[in-house]
């Protein structure tokens, strides 16, 4: 939900977090790197800025407008690759 409204997000480095390519991570387990990454999200106007806008664009790719649009050329293409009907 985060990412779909344009929000920086911060996740333990989990293998499905880093797939996103749009979280900043951290060690799981690690306060430490927790509380590094959380001054780095809100201590730079330009992180933030940086990872929202990963966030967003991840959002764009990912919601179902693009989705629908994905599926409908793959149709167009079947049809297109079907010929015209007898």
């Amino acid at each position: 939900y985060a990412l779909a409204r344009g929000k920086a997000v911060i996740a333990s480095d989990l293998e499905a977090n880093r797939a996103l390519g749009c979280v900043r991570c951290f060690p799981t387990g690690d306060a430490e790197a927790l509380a590094a990454a959380i001054r780095e999200v809100t201590g730079s106007r330009s992180a933030r800025l940086a990872w929202e806008q990963s966030a967003t664009e991840y959002a764009a790719r990912h919601s179902y407008a693009a989705l629908a649009e994905r599926i409908r050329h793959l149709y167009t293409e079947m049809v297109l690759e079907s010929g015209p009907r007898r």
